[in-house]
């Protein structure tokens, strides 16, 4: 009997042990995933918007991130805030805990705050150390900072300008951004404590708070963490703890460090394990019920039992080897859960990548298309000017016309680089779309591409209840030649092509990385019999100049970029399926339920010569205002020229004007914008037409806004000057069709 009672308690002891390592292996798993998903987070963050806030300042920058540079090096504040507002709202839109952006000269006063422009001019040295070093070393910095409105993760980088350091940039990402991320994916509550001597800054927090002797604590769930004493020792690492009747693991899961290193607070979670001591104390209660009962039976039955009583003890240990190796199990699933979590935390990042090598790419291509354009100015329209006097039989006109093909065929490559570059104003009608598919494969250029594939069948089916769209027609006709043109060229010599089109609600992603606002939408499928398309060659399809054609093909490689920036701008998506059967793109369009809108008769030349009026072009490229006036003096207009909007504004005080042809963007002076402001104050009413080969929408809506009646993208050709300068100067007022 003795025996007996000492086995048992051997045998509790054990299962006991076993007990207190189950329940330790369980905290390790979770402390350890909170852990590495903390530090996830908060790498990702930091390195996304380090690498923003270098491209921002870069100084061999190009586009609007150029010119913020020139703004901040010649202190113009309302230039400055102009520019910075787009990139502000965009990155507001990215994350909501982005917080704040400012630009601080090399005094650390701050010049300006975007987003708070009419709190600036102060010193912030005290308050923003990091500012003052980065300053003093120019070198950048990160790190967290408390200030009026909490703890903020703050990124301070020096600002270089012609070589020389003009101030500093800083964006301040609010410190409730991994609490939150924390807090919403693992569902526990986390709070960040602060010394009172880091939080003395802080006036308004967005965290509800809680002041002790020495920290302050901030949570979403302050109600669960005032059950801490004032007192309370933060020094440790990971403590078991009662809050409100339940025990806790406290777990210090990241140090707020700021930009020297020096620890600023830390992040405190709350793991609650209740639930799993209250599994091990059952489990505890039923090792000391089975030991009393063994202990009773064996007085009872010791002599005809004893072997049954070992097996029953065999089975237990088995038991409670199955219960931890539960234990295990579920430590090894939640270890799996996270390293899943990191794969696609990876994955973002760098999609992230590649949405960045996209916005590059396309500013590249809206500076190359931008100087172009100034350059095909004069191949596009002096030839047109020489065809007017040259003679039908000269033996120099199919020369001079096949220079003038070679010049328009080269603005249509740079009208692709605009459509990349997502900063062409183009016109938008309401339109039918079947009616459009159906023009394009009636028209000449479809055919004569038909004419190289004769075997390949085209298959057209029209959903006849379809709803409008309001379109750019040019650039949808762009995109279904791009599809229809990769479409054939895949099948090579025989096949199928389909083009159909069908209504279709939209309340859910259409694909993983595809989000349309809830809706209705016009879906236009292309689809092929082709050979399809590699895995590795979708992930880059819709690259800019990423192209699989072979050597003696025809092709840039804009064709999908084409089709993927068209899709962007008219608050669409594209997407595409892919196998060894064939590939299928659909274009989805928001719907409208408007009529389809009428567009303006053509009129022939002769009937759109002028009566002697008063043009005045202004522009700072001395061949465009060149090729302007040359041809409006053939369409019998008295045209003069100024380079610059300040020579514009001094000729219109001394000169009666009928009307400006104004240039959108100036490199020297101020812009078309600020020209036509100053213009309308001294003649109102004055018409205009505003000109640009590559400009921000937001400058064209604006001067229309003020008063200006219509936009026309260069280059020059007769026809289209002639209709717009005509149409403009019979109007009564500036309400000419847009």
């Amino acid at each position: 009997m003795l025996l007996i009672a000492l086995i048992c308690a051997i045998f509790t002891g054990l299962m006991m042990q076993n007990i207190q390592t189950g329940l330790d292996r369980y905290v390790e798993g979770r402390v350890k995933s909170v852990r590495a998903i903390t530090q996830v987070a908060k790498n990702q963050n930091s390195s996304q918007f380090k690498k923003r806030i270098k491209s921002l300042v870069n100084p061999e920058t190009s586009g609007s991130h150029k010119k913020l540079l020139q703004a901040f090096a010649r202190r113009d504040k309302e230039e400055l805030l102009r520019l910075s507002l787009p990139f502000f709202e965009t990155l507001r839109k990215e994350s909501s805990h982005f917080a704040t952006f400012a630009w601080i000269t090399p005094d650390n006063r701050a010049f300006l705050r975007v987003h708070a422009p009419q709190n600036s001019g102060d010193n912030i040295s005290e308050m923003r150390p990091d500012v003052a070093a980065a300053n003093q070393t120019k070198q950048s910095y990160a790190g967290f900072t408390s200030g009026f409105y909490g703890i903020q993760y703050g990124i301070v980088q020096p600002v270089l300008y012609n070589g020389q350091h003009i101030g500093t940039v800083q964006f301040g990402l609010d410190g409730t951004l991994l609490p939150d991320l924390i807090r919403e994916k693992l569902q526990i509550p986390v709070a960040m404590v602060l010394p009172n001597d880091v939080a003395r800054f802080i006036e308004k927090s967005p965290l509800p708070s809680q002041s002790g002797k020495t920290h302050m604590l901030q949570a979403r769930d302050i109600d669960l963490f005032s059950g801490i004493k004032e007192d309370y020792d933060w020094s440790f690492h990971q403590q078991q703890i009662i809050l409100q009747g339940r025990p806790y693991i406290l777990v210090k899961v990241l140090e707020l460090n700021n930009f020297e290193n020096k620890v600023q607070g830390s992040l405190v979670a709350a793991l609650d394990i209740s639930e799993e001591i209250t599994r091990q104390n059952h489990l505890l209660l039923s090792i000391f019920s089975i030991s009393a009962v063994i202990l009773i039976l064996s007085f009872l039955i010791l002599s005809s039992s004893y072997g049954r009583l070992v097996q029953k003890i065999v089975d237990l240990n088995s038991s409670l080897e199955q219960n931890n190796r539960e234990l295990e199990n579920r430590v090894d699933e939640r270890s799996r859960k996270l390293e899943k979590e990191m794969t696609i935390r990876k994955i973002a990042e760098e999609k992230a990548q590649r949405a960045g090598k996209m916005e590059a790419i396309g500013l590249m291509a809206g500076g190359v298309a931008h100087d172009l354009n100034n350059i095909l100015s004069g191949i596009v329209s002096y030839p047109e000017l020489l065809l007017l006097d040259m003679p039908r039989d000269s033996s120099q006109r199919k020369t001079v016309e096949k220079i003038q093909d070679s010049g328009k065929r080269a603005a249509a490559v740079v009208t692709d680089l605009l459509t990349v570059a997502r900063g062409v104003a183009s016109e938008k009608y309401i339109t039918d779309m079947n009616d459009l598919i159906k023009e394009y494969l009636e028209s000449p250029e479809f055919q004569q591409t038909q004419l190289h594939h004769p075997l390949v069948r085209c298959v057209q089916r029209y959903d006849p209840d379809l709803l409008n769209i309001s379109c750019s027609p040019v650039h949808i006709k762009k995109c279904l030649m791009n599809l229809l043109n990769n479409g054939l060229e895949a099948m090579q010599d025989v096949g199928t092509i389909s083009i159909s089109t069908q209504n279709q609600y939209v309340d859910r992603p259409v694909s993983e990385n595809q989000y349309l606002a809830t809706g209705e939408y016009v879906v236009v499928s292309v689809a092929d019999s082709g050979k399809g398309i590699s895995k590795k060659d979708l992930e880059h399809i819709f690259e800019p100049f990423y192209t699989k054609k072979k050597m003696g093909r025809s092709g840039t490689g804009l064709g999908l970029a084409i089709v993927w920036n068209t899709m962007q701008d008219h608050g669409g998506a594209v997407t595409i399926a892919s196998s060894h059967k064939g590939t299928r793109f659909d274009l989805y369009f928001p719907g409208v339920r408007e009529d389809v809108s009428s567009l303006a008769e053509t009129r022939e030349i002769e009937e759109l010569r002028g009566n002697g009026e008063q043009i005045l072009v202004i522009d700072d490229e001395a061949q465009q205002r060149d090729v302007a006036v040359q041809m409006l003096s053939v369409l019998n207009y008295k045209a003069e020229s100024v380079g610059s909007g300040e020579e514009a504004v001094e000729y219109v005080k001394e000169n009666r004007v009928d009307l400006l042809l104004l240039d959108m963007v100036m490199d020297n002076g101020i812009s078309g914008q600020q020209t036509y402001e100053q213009i309308a104050a001294i003649s109102p009413g004055q018409k205009a037409i505003i000109t640009s080969g590559f400009s921000e929408t937001e400058a064209v809506e604006k001067t229309l806004e003020l008063g200006a009646n219509m936009f026309m993208r260069k280059p020059y050709t007769l026809a289209p000057l002639a209709a717009a300068v005509k149409q403009v100067l019979e109007a009564e007022s500036a309400d000419v069709e847009r």
